[in-house]
């Protein structure tokens, strides 16, 4: 596809919609839309990690997607079947992070180190209760994340994770403002 005379490839196509997508989920608050948004942000970054080769960044967005099932599936069954849902979420990303360790193991590299130090700090962030410590984890996930993204070649993860560390970092003034 070309676009005033630059030649688009897939990656390219995959790379923007993620930014497009990335800043709709930060923006977003309705969590209708913002659910929506995150499942099309999901399978667009889970397609952009395979073809980057990037254990990392698969792992986060598979983490991602299956705690957002998991919420979602949680408002809709009720308490009686969460039970089975848990244990198939916790398994999931039990072997996401088995493969992770394991692409760890053959490419022990700082590079790799960091891209896993983002995704443990991405995922902490759905740990946390309360937007301040939320927030702090976003803003140096956007650091390392860039660092890691920048050092893999990928200016569209760069630039999302430019916006998450600016956005977080407006978010932290904010929050500091109302709280005087």
């Amino acid at each position: 596809m070309s676009v005033f005379g630059y030649d688009f490839g897939l990656m390219d196509v995959l790379g923007i919609s993620s930014i497009l997508f990335y800043i709709g989920t930060l923006l977003l608050s309705n969590i209708a839309k913002l659910r929506t948004f995150a499942f099309l942000s999901i399978i667009n970054d889970l397609v952009y990690a395979v073809l980057l080769n990037s254990v990392p960044i698969f792992a986060i967005n598979f983490t991602v997607g299956v705690t957002n099932t998991y919420r979602l599936l949680e408002e809709r069954l009720g308490r009686p079947t969460i039970v089975i849902i848990k244990y198939l979420a916790i398994l999931c990303v039990a072997s996401a992070f088995g493969y992770g360790a394991y692409s760890f193991y053959l490419n022990p590299t700082f590079n790799e180190a960091m891209g896993w130090v983002n995704t443990f700090l991405i995922i902490a962030a759905f740990g946390v209760k309360g937007a301040k410590p939320l927030r702090w984890l976003f803003l140096v996930s956007g650091v390392i994340g860039g660092f890691y993204a920048y050092t893999i070649g990928s200016p569209y993860i760069v630039f999302v994770k430019g916006c998450v560390f600016l956005i977080s970092a407006w978010k932290l003034i904010e929050l500091h403002k109302e709280k005087k």
